[in-house]
């Protein structure tokens, strides 16, 4: 995701192990971002991680994570390219919030993970649409954004505090507007 000019968080993740240039446009930890991610695709990643090593059959996973299926198939590419729709219909959607860390949430640590805790509601219901492209996710977030200016909200701290409540409220809004089109419902 960091490396494909292609990714909205292409040279915006702070890579371990690399000194962070003065220009430089990175904003979320390699770590944050491997962390959400790992969520949704296992629910006992040491487990998995093992018998992997081991050449040995993933076990089914009774909490179903959402990129479970690409992960025990080995498509990555499949994970890589949900994740580069939907990052690209958010930052479609908000092309300013998206390019000013300074002043919004939305690229930074609790937009991201506002919308990574949205991604089984979101990912699931283009999964059951058969439909994970760009072009779902920016109806999606169009009715996330709509609702926010019906509700005279903005992507900034005050409405969206760098907190775990305001992670949940970035979740429930990305999680829930997409019931104009039929969307997710929020869910833990």
């Amino acid at each position: 995701m960091n490396s494909k000019r292609e990714s909205p968080w292409y040279e915006r993740l702070k890579m371990l192990g690399r000194r962070t240039r003065e220009d430089s446009n990175e904003i979320i930890s390699q770590g944050t971002f491997a962390r959400e991610l790992l969520r949704h695709l296992s629910s006992k990643p040491a487990k998995d991680f093992d018998a992997a090593r081991r050449g040995a059959k993933l076990a089914d996973d009774p909490e179903n994570p959402v990129f479970r299926r690409y992960f025990v198939a080995e498509q990555d590419e499949v994970v890589a390219r949900i994740l580069t729709n939907l990052f690209s219909a958010q930052r479609e959607t908000w092309p300013e919030e998206w390019d000013d860390p300074e002043r919004s949430i939305l690229s930074k640590t609790t937009g991201f993970m506002g919308t990574m805790w949205a991604l089984k509601n979101l990912v699931g219901f283009g999964q059951r649409q058969r439909d994970l492209s760009k072009s779902l996710f920016l109806k999606i977030f169009r009715n996330s954004r709509a609702r926010l200016e019906r509700e005279r909200l903005s992507l900034m701290g005050r409405d969206f505090p760098s907190s775990a409540q305001g992670i949940r409220r970035l979740r429930d809004f990305c999680g829930t507007t997409g019931r104009a089109v039929g969307g997710p419902r929020p869910s833990d």
